[in-house]
This record gives C-alpha cells, sequence and structure tokens, in this order.
C-alpha cells in the first residue's frame, strides 16, 4: 500500500497494491476487496498483483511473508488479508502460543477428548485443521502458518483485514490476539447473481425443477475423493432418487487398482443411473446455481469461499470436509450458525470413508427432516450478510475506517 505526500493526497489519495497468492481460494477475495475499494470508496487507486510463474515457486509460504518484510523495508504500510474465518486463525495462533502440546497429546492418547482455547467454542480433535494434529500431504503448510504470525509480531501495528463479518464470528472477534488489529471486511464475493452466470445447458434443466428441490454438489477445485469415496457418494444419489448437479472438474486421484485416473472416470460405472436422476457437468458459475430457486441443499467440503457463498445464497449445507479448516468451517456451520448437517466418516483399512447410508442420512435431514429450520437459519444468515457489505453495515464501516486511515 503505497500513500502519496500531502500535496497530492486530496487529488489521488491512497494506492493499495494487492499482492495474492495464485489460487482460485485467495484471488477470489482479494479480487472482491480491490473491487470494493476501487468501486465505492472515492480518491482509492488499486494494483492487482498475481502471477501464474509464482505458483510452483511460493508453494513453501504461500502467505507471502517477503511482502511485509519489502514494505517494512520501504517504510510503506501493509495488512494481510486473511482468506478464512477468524477461528481458524485464533486456532493456529493458539497453536504456535502455548497450545501445540495440549493439542499433541489429546491426538496421540484421547482422539475423542476435547480441547477448550481462549475466545473460542469446545474443540474436539476432528473439528481442527487437519495438519495440527495428523500428517498429511497438506503438513508442509504448518510452517508456513507459523512464518505468517511471526511476521505478523514484527509489525509495529499490525492489520488483519478478514473475510469473514462481525455478526458471524464474534467470539472469536472478541479475542485480543498480541494486540493484532483484526478487521472482518467479508463476505468477500460478489453478490451480484442472476441467470447470465448459469450455461445454458444445466439452466434449463434447473429452471424445470421444483423449489428447493435439487441437491447441488461441489467439492472444490483441490480437493479430490478416492475411487471408494466417489462411489459411496454415486450410491448416496441413486438410492436417494432426489435430482443433482454434481460439478466434477478435471481432478486425478491414484487407486491401488488402476493407478492414475480421472475423478469422472471414477464414477464411469455408475453414470448410467446417475444421469437418470441428475446432471454432472465439469463446471459452473456457483453463486449463480446456488442462487437458483430450485437448489435445496449444498453438499460441500467447506472451503471457507463455498461456505461463506452457501451463507450469502441462504442455501443449507450437508458438511463434507476434508482437510486444513474446512473442518473448523464444517463445525461453525454445524454448531454455531445451524445452517446445516456435517457427515460421519468411517476409518476402513488406512482409508477415511463417508458410507453412503450416512450421506444420505445428512440429504434427508438437510431436505425433509429440518428442512424448515436450516433454510429459516439459511435465509438469516443471508440476510444479516446482506447488510453488512451496504453503506452503514458493519463490514463496509470497518473498511472505510480502514481507508480513512491512510487517505
Amino acid at each position: 500500500m503505497d500513500n502519496k505526500n500531502d500535496s497530492s493526497k486530496s487529488l489521488t489519495g491512497p494506492h493499495f497494491l494487492f499482492v495474492t497468492f495464485p489460487a482460485q481460494g485467495h484471488i477470489n477475495p482479494s479480487l472482491e476487496l480491490a473491487k470494493r475499494l476501487a468501486g465505492t470508496i472515492t480518491g482509492v487507486r488499486v494494483t492487482f498483483a498475481a502471477t501464474d510463474s509464482a505458483y510452483n515457486r511460493c508453494m513453501l509460504s504461500i502467505f507471502l511473508p517477503w511482502v511485509a518484510e519489502l514494505a517494512r523495508e520501504f517504510h510503506i504500510p501493509s495488512a494481510l488479508l486473511w482468506v478464512q474465518p477468524v477461528t481458524v486463525f485464533s486456532i493456529f495462533y493458539h497453536y504456535f502460543n502455548g497450545y501445540a502440546d495440549a493439542i499433541s497429546e489429546i491426538a496421540t492418547n484421547d482422539p475423542s477428548g476435547s480441547i477448550k482455547l481462549p475466545s473460542l467454542p469446545q474443540f474436539r480433535l476432528r473439528d481442527l485443521p487437519t495438519i495440527i494434529f495428523r500428517p498429511d500431504a497438506y503438513s508442509f503448510l504448518v510452517p508456513a502458518y507459523q512464518d505468517q504470525i511471526d511476521s505478523l509480531k514484527q509489525e509495529e501495528n499490525p492489520k488483519i483485514l478478514v473475510n469473514s463479518f462481525q455478526e458471524l464470528e464474534e467470539e472469536a472477534l472478541s479475542a485480543v490476539l498480541d494486540n493484532f488489529m483484526i478487521v472482518p471486511v467479508g463476505p468477500l464475493i460478489t453478490t451480484r447473481a442472476d441467470d447470465s452466470g448459469i450455461d445454458d445447458k444445466y439452466k434449463q434443466w434447473l429452471d424445470a425443477k421444483t423449489d428447493s428441490s435439487v441437491i447441488y454438489i461441489s467439492f472444490g477445485t483441490l480437493a479430490v475423493l478416492s475411487k471408494k469415496q466417489l462411489a459411496e457418494v454415486c450410491k448416496a444419489l441413486i438410492e436417494s432418487r432426489r435430482p443433482f448437479l454434481w460439478v466434477i472438474a478435471e481432478k486425478s486421484f491414484r487407486s491401488k487398482e488402476d493407478g492414475e485416473e480421472k475423478e469422472e472416470e471414477g464414477i464411469k460405472s455408475f453414470r448410467e443411473e446417475l444421469d437418470e436422476i441428475g446432471m454432472v457437468v465439469s463446471w459452473c458459475n456457483q453463486f449463480s446455481v446456488l442462487k437458483h430457486r430450485s437448489i435445496g441443499c449444498f453438499v460441500t467440503h467447506c472451503g471457507w469461499n463455498s461456505t461463506l457463498e452457501s451463507l450469502v445464497a441462504g442455501v443449507p449445507v450437508v458438511a463434507f470436509p476434508q482437510r486444513i479448516d474446512q473442518m473448523t468451517n464444517a463445525k461453525l456451520v454445524e454448531e454455531s450458525w445451524r445452517t446445516g448437517v456435517r457427515v460421519m466418516e468411517k476409518k476402513e483399512d488406512e482409508e477415511v470413508v463417508v458410507e453412503s447410508e450416512e450421506i444420505r442420512r445428512c440429504i434427508e435431514e438437510v431436505m425433509e427432516e429440518k428442512a424448515e429450520e436450516f433454510r429459516r437459519n439459511a435465509a438469516r444468515w443471508r440476510d444479516i450478510a446482506d447488510e453488512v457489505v451496504r453503506e452503514g453495515g458493519s463490514s463496509f464501516n470497518h473498511l472505510k475506517a480502514f481507508v480513512d486511515e491512510h487517505m
């Protein structure tokens, strides 16, 4: 972020430079924040930088702490945009500041136990980010999280803009963490959605369905389901006989029998039965689909962008978390905001799997048994999320106050 000298401030205002990790979960909220600054606050200029060439080189430090170091070197004020909930930031903060041993103790000796962290609800092990209690493919991110928090401590007045809103995480926002100034400015998603964002090939199909009757399924751009897990999802959908729209991107998994295989190939044996009741696509405009009147339920991996989109669209959720922050997001969905239910996993051999009966049970609970309650809660959060980003709303005011500091 670059501030002009006093003689030019009144003419041009502050200039914000966005430097973001080139992955969808980082680019989308960063770009939305940039658009809000440039489009709603007079005198603000924005430059946005995210390069594909940086992707492979930056995988060991995805939070880009060198950006803050460079800003300090040139005496330019900077702020971090945290693209996960405040609750997750607080969990990592406490993990690196005195609670690592306690969490490790639970993981080793009492996997069904729980832990209470300051200004946060009680957490079971399954509610915590996976990388802090079990080794997995993303464990290399632990040092990156620690480097980011350590880097913030070097700031004289560390500021963290968060893709959340005050009303959503009041308890977590009440904590004082090393005098970090945490500023909720979300939800940072594009809220303007209409039929123009929906492809004709599935728009007509959705239009033909009754209100709140369709299951929308997406596990995000990075999560890859095993062949066995794909089969369980297929069986649950076939048994439920409810119309569904399932996004399966071109991702690969490695199976013991067949080596590397595309996810879409993994459902080939079920395809005829699936096509009788639903539709499988490789991509869709997710938020536009969620806003469609026919959608009654979102089966999601609970990535933070998807979780926020479910809240802003007012759609109940079947939470199907895979790793890292998704576990915590799923807890918040089920227990704090009460907009859906979370699947229960089973360990079979060395693989953790959610069985078809459990998936179907959750779908029926959200679509039938507790549908009225979940829809009412989802509609409440939809209305609040709409208010906070409007002029006079909490997130609008927080963002304006942040900019006013640098005018």
